[in-house]
């Protein structure tokens, strides 16, 4: 680690969305305390994701909410905005396997209201289509995901301190 590389994850270090936003940044393996960004604070909104500050890869976001609400967390990105909604895509690779879009807030919230629309493209097998809630310092978390092939069903959890406890899972039509 050094001072122009100052933010690291899974021992990687660069300046970068990737290693310095505070979900991601590892402040204790970083060049010091202080080189991950300060967390933004919640302020009330409304995304719609026809506006240019909703949405930025990851790539190019420079740690300002103002500039985007939310980001693309991997390269390459596999979300967009298009047609004033956020498209996030699943694509085989060479491999086989799969590779989805993980999109993260810019900012962090204690409580409130949260409203999302979205909807399942697919309808294969093994494909979890989720919207989660996740407080990454202390490991609390509400999920509500599309499982598989039914794209009709959706199932919500949730945990706390990275808990895991599927015994609260419940399936709603």
């Amino acid at each position: 680690m050094h001072q122009s590389t100052p933010c690291c994850v899974g021992g990687y270090c660069n300046s970068n969305a990737q290693y310095c936003m505070p979900i991601l940044c590892e402040a204790a393996n970083s060049y010091s305390p202080t080189s991950c960004w300060n967390t933004a604070h919640c302020v009330k909104s409304n995304v719609a994701f026809s506006s240019p500050s909703s949405f930025a890869q990851i790539a190019n976001y420079n740690g300002n909410p103002a500039d985007a609400a939310f980001v693309s967390q991997f390269e390459p990105s596999n979300a967009k905005v298009s047609n004033g909604e956020l498209q996030m895509t699943l694509v085989k690779q060479n491999s086989g396997a799969g590779f989805g879009a993980t999109v993260i807030g810019t900012r962090a919230f204690q409580y409130g209201t949260v409203t999302a629309v979205m909807r399942s493209g697919c309808a294969s097998g093994g494909v979890v289509s989720s919207f989660i809630i996740r407080n990454e310092k202390v490991g609390d978390e509400i999920d509500f995901e599309f499982v598989g092939a039914d794209k009709a069903t959706v199932q919500t959890n949730y945990y706390w301190h990275n808990q895991l406890d599927y015994t609260k899972m419940i399936k709603s039509p």
